[in-house]
């Protein structure tokens, strides 16, 4: 389906224009606020943070930053569970 942000004839403005094709749902958050980190793991010097947008109708998570780790934490071939999100409350608006 091909996105079409605007409706033939509508009136054009810079908001309209900025808040449909590229849309910010959940600003810049940081992991701390939305969750924990498992034993061995922790937030790093650029602070892991996520945001939700919406560029030309489709739904993006972005992420970035780093995660510091103790030595010996991470097991080669084993599933690790570094970080867990809070549940039962929508972390966007």
């Amino acid at each position: 389906m091909v996105y079409t942000p605007f409706a033939a004839g509508e009136l054009l403005t810079a908001g309209k224009l900025n808040s449909r094709i590229i849309e910010e749902l959940m600003e810049w958050t940081p992991f701390t606020d939305i969750g924990t980190f498992s034993a061995g793991f922790s937030a790093a010097t650029l602070t892991p943070r996520m945001r939700k947008v919406r560029i030309l109708g489709q739904e993006r998570w972005e992420y970035q930053g780093r995660v510091s780790v103790v030595a010996g934490t991470l097991v080669a071939n084993v599933n690790t569970t570094i970080f867990t999100f809070n549940g039962g409350t929508p972390i966007y608006r």
